[in-house]
């Protein structure tokens, strides 16, 4: 009887959400404010003027964008395809018509969408398993390399450099997905038909420029697609968002269940790795010294920590000391620290923050619990008055320097309200 009600309940479970999710409650998603505690509430709308509004335990919660610096975390879409924008947006969804001039997507959450060609640098149409295999496409993607030319790269490693032979008008009526892409390659007389499914990605002619973290927020969804967005205006009637790129989404409905993720622009803000640090240091345990990374891992990858993606931080090993200056006006450092999913069982770190007085005196000001690799992230706060310099220090602990791959998520400088 109770294997039989155990199967019973695994049953509900799978069906409640397509086979996701569970019947049972999912805790509200985390708001990490300015100051100290992080809160945790469920999203019920968002202004034009970036002004946020929780429910936090049956009461309504709002929160100017000076006063938080991201709800919720990114998620990644593993399977689905993916339109990468100009602007660093990308849709998840399946790729219906391409015209000479704009291109249709069926998004998971805002059904079809016309974007114009001018706008898209690229598609993953079959993303790789391995995190590290899809960072290296989308890097594809982005960093052309100087080559003018659009690129198809087959499942196979195979790239034919050309431009697709897209009708001047999309197909009337829309076909349910596009199945072939007519290529001209270079060198070839006529185009060739590639079916969809022997291809890996799309290079399109268009550069992507990535807006700067002060000029344009994130919104991330629950199907995996991150929007880098000037505007925004959500609630239980409306969506409306115009992208860094100049693409402007909109729908009459409530797709504020889809939101996993809010960071406004960073006007209050200033991230470390917008700047290299003025010394940094990894003693090895062996010879190799291995250099820090913005916004990436220690091994190169995008920083994966506590099941999530995020957006900015750096990216070291243990044994190292990364040291920046603190800027004007700045109040507080919040830094979010955590072993990144690149290291493995044996990784075990502190972190720890020590603090440069004007006197050259620097004292520990913080440290972290132990963290190992299934360790969640732990936030660390510091104020910074009397502060000439910052020390982010990662010491080894239970195995050495074994597979120590350490994130500092998020690391940021609090402004004060006349330094915006």
């Amino acid at each position: 009887m109770r294997i039989g009600t155990a199967w019973m309940a695994v049953g509900i479970c799978l069906s409640a959400a397509g086979g996701s999710a569970c019947l049972s409650a999912a805790p509200p998603r985390r708001l990490v404010p300015a100051a100290p505690p992080d809160v945790r509430g469920e999203f019920v709308e968002l202004s034009g003027e970036w002004k946020l509004t929780l429910n936090v335990e049956g009461n309504r919660s709002t929160w100017p964008h000076h006063r938080w610096l991201h709800w919720g975390a990114l998620v990644e879409n593993r399977f689905d395809s993916q339109v990468v924008l100009v602007d660093g947006s990308r849709l998840v969804g399946r790729l219906v018509a391409v015209s000479s001039t704009s291109m249709v997507i069926d998004q998971n959450r805002f059904d079809l969408v016309t974007v114009p060609r001018n706008k898209v640098a690229g598609i993953i149409v079959r993303p790789p398993v391995s995190p590290a295999a899809r960072d290296r496409l989308e890097d594809w993607i982005e960093r052309r390399g100087g080559r003018k030319a659009a690129v198809l790269r087959l499942i196979d490693g195979d790239e034919l450099p050309g431009r697709d032979e897209s009708e001047p008008e999309l197909p009337d009526p829309l076909p349910l997905e596009l199945v072939t892409l007519a290529w001209q390659a270079e060198g070839l007389a006529s185009p060739i038909a590639v079916r969809l499914d022997k291809i890996a990605a799309i290079r399109w002619t268009p550069a992507m420029h990535r807006p700067a973290a002060s000029s344009a927020g994130t919104l991330g969804l629950d199907d995996g697609s991150r929007l880098a967005v000037t505007r925004v205006v959500a609630d239980r009637r409306r969506f409306e968002c115009r992208l860094a790129c100049g693409i402007v989404l909109k729908w009459a409905r409530d797709l504020t269940e889809h939101l996993v993720y809010v960071r406004p622009p960073a006007r209050h803000v200033r991230y470390l790795s917008d700047s290299p640090p003025v010394d940094h240091r990894h003693i090895p345990l062996l010879e190799q010294t291995v250099p820090y990374r913005l916004n990436r891992s220690a091994d190169g990858t995008r920083l994966r920590s506590g099941g999530h993606l995020h957006e900015f931080g750096i990216g070291t090993f243990g044994r190292n000391r990364v040291v920046y200056n603190v800027p004007p006006g700045a109040r507080a450092l919040s830094v979010t620290v955590g072993i990144d999913a690149a290291g493995d069982r044996y990784s075990s770190v502190i972190f720890r923050i020590y603090v440069v007085g004007q006197d050259g005196t620097p004292r520990q000001a913080a440290a972290s619990r132990k963290m190992r690799l299934r360790s969640s992230p732990q936030r660390l706060v510091v104020g910074l008055e009397g502060a000439r310099q910052v020390v982010l220090i990662v010491d080894t602990s239970d195995w050495l320097d074994r597979r120590d791959v350490a994130d500092w998520l998020d690391a940021c400088w609090i402004m004060n309200r006349g330094g915006e």
